[in-house]
């Protein structure tokens, strides 16, 4: 009874049970960056939308990318998809140790974007 107690309190306070992927990051600023992440079926699949660029620039940089993801390592998330055109896209999330902050890169997401902005940067968590 003392052990199951105990075994139950390390889960309570435990950060890597009680920290989550999921929710609402943003980068401010000339360029901002966002990213909401949602559970799917289990802790290991994802959905994740990614956002760049500011509506008012004079570039016209800016986009959006939704696709699923999966859980590569305890704090890292990867999520990948294929445009129309046959050009794949991956964006990678790595999360700190409390998931309120992340680093977001990318590898080949021009097509969703165009070339004065990316899907890269830190953000930190705006919602769960």
């Amino acid at each position: 009874m003392r052990l199951a107690l105990a075994l139950a309190a390390l889960l309570l306070v435990s950060p890597a049970v009680a920290a989550s992927p999921e929710g609402a990051f943003r980068r401010r600023g000339a360029y901002p960056l966002g990213a909401t992440v949602f559970a799917l079926d289990s802790a290991e699949h994802f959905v994740g939308r990614f956002t760049t660029g500011h509506p008012d620039d004079a570039n016209h940089c800016g986009g959006t990318f939704t696709a699923t993801g999966h859980r590569e390592q305890e704090n890292r998330l990867v999520f990948s998809g294929k445009p129309e055109d046959g050009r794949a896209c991956r964006v990678t999330m790595t999360f700190n140790r409390s998931f309120d902050q992340a680093l977001i890169e990318e590898d080949g997401c021009t097509f969703y974007h165009g070339a004065s902005c990316a899907f890269d940067g830190t953000v930190l968590r705006d919602s769960r």
